[in-house]
């Protein structure tokens, strides 16, 4: 015979599973729709990348002459200007070139051919009497184009000159300086 404890308990453990059979649908759709989200990842797109480099011929800049000013005999300041071309070509104030030859400085790059350079040459140098304190100061002039410009066929030659400053009574002597041309790729 069928109480109504019986009654309650079929009803609670109906309930009870219906509970059960919904949870286990809504898990079922739950799988079932992460795998649907997740498929997209399966369907991305890759692409590939390159990276490239060229390595352009070592530039060199090597000096295949001084810049030389010439013995010089002072009969007071002035001033000894050598062009690009290396001629001794003026001479001012109280100054007078007595003997040696004149010379430009010259340089010979190479490089990747076809490239762009920039010279630079610095505005001066200080030369410096190789037993005293005593110095003089030159301008210095180049051939050299300001801008950047082509390395044509992979080398090129320029050259430096430049206006040397004798004082009145300037201690005689030797006098020697270093100035630094720089060439480099743009």
């Amino acid at each position: 015979m069928e109480t109504s404890a019986t009654r309650e308990l079929v009803y609670l453990l109906g309930e009870f599973f219906m509970k059960f059979a919904s949870f286990k649908a809504a898990l079922v759709g739950t799988v079932f729709a992460a795998a649907a989200f997740g498929s997209t990842a399966a369907q991305a797109a890759t692409a590939d990348g390159t990276a490239r480099a060229v390595i352009l011929e070592a530039l060199t800049v090597t000096n295949t002459s001084d810049l030389n000013f010439g013995t010089i005999a002072v009969n007071g300041g002035g001033s000894v200007v050598v062009t690009n071309a290396g001629v001794r070509a003026a001479t001012t104030g109280g100054t007078v070139s007595a003997a040696g030859t004149a010379a430009a400085a010259s340089f010979d790059i190479a490089g990747e051919a076809g490239s762009n350079i920039l010279i630079t040459v610095p505005a001066s140098v200080v030369l410096d009497h190789d037993t005293t304190t005593d110095t003089m100061s030159a301008t210095l002039t180049t051939d050299a184009p300001a801008a950047a410009h082509a390395l044509v066929g992979g080398a090129e030659t320029f050259n430096v000159g430049g206006t040397l400053t004798v004082a009145a009574g300037q201690v005689a002597g030797n006098y020697a300086g270093t100035f630094t041309v720089t060439v480099e790729y743009q």
